[in-house]
């Protein structure tokens, strides 16, 4: 169990961390935006927040050795009463994450804003040589998204689900995600998890 949440925690943290700093710079960008902030600039990262405000996916790996233990019904093998409850609440909340993505992106209220007001934005990709991906360079015009009503109205459908997906989905799970490591390493004998330290 220790290894699966090992990978698990591998495979997610690096989008889960994205996903929740993507939350709070759209949170700045709406008050730039919608003329709740005196700053009349966007950042790089806010301008990549509000292209980027449909991106409702994320890596949630599965923990075989909890679903193996489930389906054949030896949960109770696991005497720590905290850790057996934390793993059950972990896939409830993996849950609510699924559903939360499903909806959203199966809903036609969200929209590629790039595509939806080309004028508005640049976009161009690129291989970024310290990340080791391919990348965006983002462009906003934040006037002209300031005049336009079509796009501010499309921008706040967007971020209102966001937010959902972050609130509903993202956050809860993370949260338990780091609580179900924590056990899971106090279980083994593992003090004071540090990252990169196991």
């Amino acid at each position: 169990m220790h290894d699966d949440v090992l990978l698990a925690d591998d495979l997610s943290k690096r989008l889960r961390q994205r996903r929740l700093d993507r939350w709070g710079w759209t949170l700045d960008a709406s008050d730039i935006l919608l003329g709740r902030s005196d700053r009349n600039t966007l950042t790089r990262d806010e301008c990549g927040a509000i292209i980027w405000s449909t991106a409702f996916n994320i890596t949630a790996a599965e923990l075989p050795s909890v679903d193996e233990l489930i389906g054949t019904g030896r949960m109770g093998i696991i005497r720590n009463t905290e850790l057996r409850t934390a793993l059950v609440a972990l896939r409830q909340t993996r849950a609510a994450l699924d559903t939360a993505i499903s909806e959203k992106t199966a809903s036609s209220n969200f929209k590629f804003l790039p595509a939806a007001f080309p004028d508005l934005f640049e976009v161009s990709a690129y291989f970024d040589d310290t990340l080791f991906e391919i990348s965006t360079r983002n462009v906003c015009d934040l006037a002209a998204m300031r005049a336009n009503r079509p796009f501010l109205n499309q921008f706040s459908a967007n971020f209102d689900g966001y937010d959902a997906y972050i609130r509903d989905g993202v956050k809860p799970w993370s949260s338990q995600f780091d609580r179900v490591h924590e056990l899971v390493d106090s279980a083994v004998g593992i003090k004071n998890h540090v990252e990169g330290n196991e």
